[in-house]
């Protein structure tokens, strides 16, 4: 049972811990990859994109301009060297 399970409502965690939690489990099945082909950073959104919510079309594809302006934020903070 991973510590997802046990987690009845994850809005409740501190800020930062789902994202840990997420990227820990990314860095324990991708061992056998190369360094460059890790995950480093990952980002959370709260809400699935949807079609209603704009961010897909009628066939499921990802308007990319929408969710690029949406998430330019988080987009940015996740490409920010450190």
């Amino acid at each position: 049972m991973s510590v997802l399970d046990r987690v009845s409502n994850p809005a409740e965690l501190p800020a930062g811990t789902l994202t840990e939690l997420f990227l820990s489990a990314v860095e324990k099945h991708g061992y056998d990859l190369a360094r460059y082909e890790r995950l480093k950073k990952i980002g959370l959104i709260a809400a699935p994109f949807t079609v209603d919510g704009g961010t897909l079309t009628p066939t499921q594809k990802v308007k990319r301009r929408v969710v690029k302006a949406q998430f330019r934020k988080l987009i940015e903070a996740l490409c920010r060297e450190e």
